[in-house]
């Protein structure tokens, strides 16, 4: 388990937040539970190949949605205007050819409406603002171990923070500060059994360092375990962030740049040299491991995350509008399933 941070992570993307706070099920969301819900959207489909309103935005961020939203009630309030006005056999036929997709685009206005207003509901009732932000922190730069530590046994104690974004905070900071001395893990592990979090689910903060800890992992996933990655980490935060919830980048982003530059550690990624139809996955061309792959098909056993569906989608996206022979290079990721935080 390479990256356990990005499944752990507050989403403030559509499809990703979507997912994270309700749960996409094969392309159905269970709205069951929203309050006052009508009848026929207590469980909606939400998929791209029939929705063209999720198609377009599943990787706009929450602040942006808002106003998609309000643009597409305002298009559907000038359509039902438009009808309100039959009066000739003319206007009749009109009405009945064009009733299948005013009916198809009524039900759509009506699902995402929805949608955002739980969405919007949940973020209020959860402060998940306040617990993205410490996240970020986590996850990112961070503002230092006494004020990570600080801002984390904050929320803790916090009793409108639910058990299981206390949980995540505490997993967060474990697995951030597992190496640093004089790290408090012990004493955010006590921290949460006193502020309502199940014993069982407090044991999952060790567990979690003994499956997915820095003993276990591949790669320098914080950028902290020596000088140089301490100062590429400084430096990562000065481009591409679109605000403090979103600054997160998967550690898949960093591991396919590698791969573009033929730079991947033959250690970590072996391979097999198909130019000497050798078996040995050390690779011992040179000319192999300098090889710059056009198309790249990554598999996550075990599971992969919308965060990182939407890093790839953007690197397709700057790889086809790249020069040269860049622009036919693509990347394709699967997954065995899509995680959240709670799987």
């Amino acid at each position: 388990l390479n990256d356990p941070v990005t499944p752990l992570l507050s989403q403030w993307t559509y499809q990703a937040m979507v997912h994270e706070i309700l749960a996409i099920q094969n392309g159905r969301v269970d709205l069951s539970l929203v309050p006052d819900i009508r009848p026929e959207l207590r469980e909606i489909t939400l998929l791209p190949q029939s929705d063209p309103f999720f198609a377009k935005h599943l990787n706009d961020n929450f602040g942006d949605l808002g106003a998609s939203i309000q643009t597409m009630v305002k298009e559907y309030q000038a359509k039902t205007a438009s009808q309100s006005s039959i009066e000739t056999i003319a206007d009749m036929k009109r009405f009945v050819e064009e009733y299948p997709e005013f009916k198809k685009l009524s039900g759509n206005v009506s699902k995402h409406v929805a949608v955002v207003g739980e969405l919007s509901r949940i973020v209020g009732r959860d402060r998940l603002l306040d617990v993205s932000e410490v996240e970020q922190s986590l996850a990112g730069g961070g503002s230092g171990h006494a004020g990570d530590l600080k801002a984390v046994q904050t929320l803790i104690a916090a009793s409108e923070i639910p058990p299981a974004n206390k949980l995540r905070l505490a997993i967060l900071y474990a697995l951030r500060y597992q190496k640093s001395s004089g790290n408090a893990i012990a004493s955010v592990v006590e921290s949460l059994a006193r502020n309502g979090v199940s014993e069982s689910d407090v044991r999952l903060v060790n567990i979690m360092l003994h499956v997915a800890g820095a003993d276990q992992r591949q790669d320098d996933l914080f950028s902290n375990e020596n000088i140089f990655s301490r100062g590429k980490s400084a430096l990562k935060g000065l481009k591409g962030v679109e605000n403090v919830y979103t600054q997160h980048t998967p550690h898949l982003s960093e591991t396919l740049e590698l791969v573009f530059k033929g730079r991947l550690k033959e250690t970590s990624y072996p391979f097999l040299d198909s130019t000497t139809a050798s078996t040995n996955l050390g690779g011992s061309s040179a000319q192999a491991a300098g090889q710059r792959p056009q198309d790249v098909i990554v598999f996550m056993v075990g599971g992969t995350t919308y965060e990182e569906a939407r890093a790839v989608a953007r690197l397709n996206h700057e790889l086809a509008s790249a020069p040269g022979a860049a622009s036919n290079s693509r990347v394709l990721l699967g997954g065995t399933c899509v995680h959240n935080s709670s799987t």
